[in-house]
């Protein structure tokens, strides 16, 4: 039987733009780090420079983490994201993460910070908390936290739009589920 499948790529221009803006947060976060702490409190709208340093080192941090990704992202040669009978490949830095079908209980959408994401619900989602390294361990769970489950898909750098993305997977996740292929149109 041949694999129905679909391999979503990802947008260079999509990216470019992540790369962009978050090297411009990075740039704001280094600027509020070189600020003297009394010329903070006399010309600036916050009293406290402890605040505005603190702001600075989560902008730079997470932001070059950001930027760091969306460059990888811009010159990698793996696609985006494949979503096929067997399941979902979501490919990252470092190895991609396979989910298989039987693996998914549902999809719903958030939107955390403007930012639109589709949560895969797992029927075991410690399973996937429990891979990977310390740093992929760690999102995962901040990520179940947050949203109830370790797995979430944006598509900020995806060649398709959130809505078709939604779309996607959820006509792969009805068709394929429960083990044994429906026809897509009945």
């Amino acid at each position: 039987m041949a694999t129905d499948q679909q391999i979503i790529q990802t947008s260079k221009t999509k990216t470019l733009l992540l790369v962009v803006g978050s090297i411009g947060f990075v740039a704001l976060g280094a600027w509020f780090l070189s600020l003297d702490p009394t010329e903070i409190e006399s010309k600036c709208c916050f009293n406290n420079s402890f605040f505005l340093y603190a702001v600075g080192i989560a902008s730079v941090g997470f932001f070059g983490l950001c930027a760091i990704a969306a460059i990888w992202r811009l010159f990698s040669s793996k696609p985006g994201l494949i979503v096929n009978s067997k399941g979902i490949e979501l490919f990252a830095i470092g190895p991609s993460t396979f989910i298989p079908w039987p693996d998914v209980s549902g999809f719903s959408k958030v939107e955390v910070q403007g930012q639109k994401l589709l949560v895969v619900h797992l029927h075991n989602p410690q399973k996937y908390m429990e891979t990977g390294g310390k740093f992929r361990r760690s999102m995962a769970a901040a990520s179940y936290k947050m949203i109830g489950s370790p797995i979430s898909i944006s598509s900020n750098s995806l060649a398709i739009s959130f809505e078709g993305l939604y779309e996607l997977c959820e006509t792969y996740f009805q068709r394929y589920a429960n083990g044994a292929e429906q026809p897509l149109f009945q």
